[in-house]
Parts: structure tokens; sequence; C-alpha cells
């Protein structure tokens, strides 16, 4: 591989496998497939995943890939998506809060991990030659915004 994502090849491989598995067993299988985790006090990133992510983000910046999404978020909509199946969800769930989609988003965005510790001086990720400008989202999260809509609207009627 090129480009040596590991992780991004690791998830999608083992998300297949899940997928193979479950048309063979006839079952329904959900999986949430998250941005970049982030801890609740942004620009704080969970260690282990950040630069592996990360390696691959001027590729994803490019392509309008690159997102993140608060940990607790992601936990959130784990629960959601189970409580859920019972009322038909299943499917795969893009899940992000937000797109980066500028250079200079990027930018802080890896001069938070730098803060903290998490890349060395001659490390990166995202300082790559892009253009300015805004640029266009390739994800959309809406599948996962209609699965909690439904599942708080269940809540508020349980009350």
């Amino acid at each position: 591989m090129e480009k040596q994502l590991w992780l991004a090849l690791a998830k999608t491989r083992a998300e297949k496998a899940a997928w193979d598995k479950a048309r063979e067993m006839k079952v329904k299988l959900v999986t949430l497939c998250p941005g970049l985790l982030m801890a609740p006090s942004f620009p704080n990133a969970h260690l282990e995943t950040s630069i592996p992510y990360l390696k691959g983000g001027h590729f994803m910046l490019r392509q309008g890939l690159l997102a993140t999404e608060d940990v607790s978020k992601v936990a959130e909509a784990h629960i959601y998506a189970y409580e859920d199946m019972d009322y038909g969800a299943y499917g795969r769930y893009i899940c992000f809060g937000k797109i980066i989609g500028t250079m200079e988003k990027a930018i802080q965005l890896e001069n938070g991990l730098n803060m903290h510790g998490q890349l060395s001086g001659d490390e990166n990720l995202l300082s790559v030659e892009v253009d300015n400008d805004e640029i266009p989202p390739r994800i959309t999260k809406s599948k996962l915004s209609r699965l909690l809509f439904r599942a708080s609207q269940r809540r508020s009627c349980k009350r």
C-alpha cells in the first residue's frame, strides 16, 4: 500500500468482513463510522487514534472527507443505534460533528495536536499545498441524523 494508511485499511477490511458475515448469516448489522475522535475539550485528541487517522489527513482534506467528532457523541450514537434496532435501524452510519473544510482549520487542528506533544516537530500530516478556498464536503450524516431524531422522539414519548 503506497500511502501506508494502515489504520484506514484495517478498519475498512474489518467492516467488510463483518458485512460479509452478516449477509452470510442473514442478520442485520449496524456500523458507526466516526471521524477523528476528539476529547470533550478540543484540541485534546485521543493519542491512540489521532496520528494514524491523520496520516491520511491531507488526502481526506483535499476530498472534503476530513471530519472530527466528540467521543461522547459517538458513544451516544452507538446507544441510539442499539436501541433503534427494534425499529429498523441497520446499515452504515457516518458519524461526525464537523468537517475540516479549509486549510486554515486543518492547520489549527494540526497545531492543537502539536501543542499537546502528539506530533514530533518534523511531522506535517495536514500541512500540504491546498487552495485556501472552502472544500465542499463529500460526506453526509443525514442517515444518522434521522436515527437520532427518531430515537429522541421515542424517548420524549416515554416520559
